[in-house]
């Protein structure tokens, strides 16, 4: 996640993946597509819905798709 503006440009804030050490060469745990609703920063893949604080990144809660 990058911050934006036109003092400093773009700036790193935080990262969020769906990999573990595990699982870190497993197909299908790639983001395909990030969304916001409200205060919640929704990461999906083909195996995750992940949901994070937008402001902190902070882990929230994920669901497993099929």
């Amino acid at each position: 996640m990058f911050d934006v503006s036109l003092e400093r440009g773009f700036t790193l804030e935080g990262n969020v993946t769906h990999r573990n050490l595990v699982d870190q060469f497993e197909y299908g745990l790639e983001v395909k597509r990030i969304l916001y609703i409200d205060n919640v920063l929704y990461t999906v893949s083909e195996k995750l819905v992940k949901m994070n604080n937008l402001e902190s990144l902070t882990y929230i809660d994920q669901i497993e798709l099929s």
